[in-house]
């Protein structure tokens, strides 16, 4: 087989870090095809999945199935697989992990937890969706690192904690928290949605965008004029995520009355 000339798949992305991730799909399609054996890629978000797919297309010689576990699930990966494989026949790369601990003295968050994780020295990219309940913890994690897990992962922050593998059947529903937020904005663009909903200044909100520290629709944001509408996702990196829920009108002085939902 010829040498695969990664540009020519990539040529339709125009930001480095999706040009990055998608040679990488370039390579592990090459592998799939090459080996003839099963690939797979880390965790994605909804962005990288849609990147990834978009490469895998332009190969007739592998399919690809998607899985996160949970319904809904944010963080994926995509299994790529020679296209005379089925499906059914491939076994689970990833596994559901269960965290049990005495959580009426300590309720972890999210945060909480993918930050033990990732002082265990693991790479976020190797985590998918983590659903905390006030009995247990769920994550998805690559298997690969089910063993590691099972034997080291013990504390979270202070709190001891036994982990166990489950079955899929057993996965926590994936229940999302908001906060609800009532702002007005000057215009629907993203600087101003910025501003509002990290009480800042525009100017502080562009900073925060020609910083990269912004995602819209979980691309990173470049535009301090981009539109926005409703059920955009926004992330701004030491703010949280949210969601533009609705847009409900103007005010006297023009402003637009709009709701946003903050993820907590």
């Amino acid at each position: 087989m010829s040498s695969i000339d990664g540009s020519f798949y990539t040529k339709h992305l125009n930001r480095e870090d999706e040009i990055v991730l998608g040679r990488r799909i370039v390579d592990i399609c090459n592998r799939a095809m090459r080996s003839y054996e099963i690939q797979e890629t880390d965790f994605l978000d909804p962005r990288g999945v849609e990147v990834a797919i978009s490469i895998i297309n332009r190969f007739d010689e592998v399919s690809y199935s998607i899985q996160g576990i949970f319904d809904n699930a944010e963080r994926a990966i995509i299994t790529i697989y020679p296209s005379y494989m089925c499906e059914d026949d491939i076994d689970s790369r990833i596994v559901l992990i269960s965290a049990i601990g005495n959580f009426k003295f300590f309720r972890a968050s999210h945060r909480d937890v993918l930050g033990s994780l990732l002082n265990l020295g693991i790479e976020r990219d190797k985590i998918g969706d983590i659903i905390v309940s006030p009995e247990e913890i769920q994550f998805a994690v690559k298997k690969e690192l089910e063993h590691f897990l099972l034997n080291s992962f013990n504390r979270i922050g202070k709190l001891s904690i036994k982990c166990n593998e489950k079955n899929f059947d057993e996965k926590l529903d994936k229940i999302i928290k908001t906060e609800t937020l009532n702002l007005n904005i000057s215009a629907l663009r993203l600087d101003s949605l910025i501003a509002a909903i990290a009480n800042i200044n525009r100017k502080k909100a562009c900073d925060l965008i020609s910083a990269e520290k912004v995602k819209l629709n979980w691309r990173i944001a470049t535009k301090n004029s981009a539109d926005i509408k409703e059920n955009d996702q926004i992330s701004i990196r030491g703010f949280g995520r949210f969601k533009l829920s609705s847009v409900n009108g103007q005010t006297k002085k023009d402003r637009f009355r709009i709701t946003v939902l903050k993820y907590v």
